[in-house]
């Protein structure tokens, strides 16, 4: 974990999911450089389109361009907002951000880290209707065991943030072996969303 120290106090009294994202092109860049030139002489330098593409590949440079460590699966919502929900932003996370999210809530970051390995892309959308902002959030996952072990950690994770809170409802179930879906949706919304919210394409 980092330590802004008095240097930077504005930065160490900041959320520690915001020390992080700031501090991971710096630390873990430069950690993955030393791995990255301590390998086999004749290695491909990672410039151009060589360069790392995801903080899954950053985030293990010792597998970077091999097949543990490749380009994650494109998903894409293929269809638009259901009637009366308005699509507020989409976009993905990837194994870091995934991280950050359950380091908040589980009982160690080697938990946390542990269940956002075995990440091969992931798509969220945030939804806002009458009831209220829904998230839809569908991962892939290298193999069953961790498409399951995510989804244990998420469930946890999520039970946690809204322990006491009423108001929010979250279900979290895998899609097939690799595929976990979480839906957080206001607790009023007892039917769910549509299941158009939820409709996905793997390219």
């Amino acid at each position: 974990p980092f330590s802004a120290g008095a240097e930077m106090p504005e930065l160490a009294q900041a959320p520690s999911v915001i020390r992080e994202q700031l501090l991971f092109p710096y630390v873990a860049g430069l950690e993955f450089l030393q791995v990255f030139w301590g390998g086999p002489a004749g290695r491909t330098p990672p410039i151009g389109a060589s360069m790392p593409a995801t903080t899954e590949q950053i985030l293990h440079p010792g597998q970077f361009g091999t097949e543990n460590v490749r380009s994650p699966a494109p998903l894409r919502f293929d269809r638009p907002p259901p009637d009366n929900w308005t699509e507020v932003f989409q976009g993905g996370l990837g194994e870091f951000d995934i991280r950050l999210i359950l380091r908040e809530f589980l009982p160690s970051r080697d938990i946390a880290d542990q269940a956002a390995a075995g990440w091969d892309g992931d798509m969220y959308r945030l939804l806002d209707g009458q009831e209220g902002e829904s998230l839809v959030w569908i991962s892939r996952w290298d193999t069953p065991n961790d498409a399951r072990e995510f989804a244990v950690a998420a469930e946890r994770a999520f039970g946690v943030r809204y322990q006491g809170e009423p108001g929010r409802k979250v279900s979290v179930r895998r899609i097939g072996e690799l595929t976990v879906l979480v839906q957080d949706v206001p607790s009023e919304l007892h039917a769910g969303l549509p299941s158009s919210a939820a409709s996905y394409v793997e390219e």
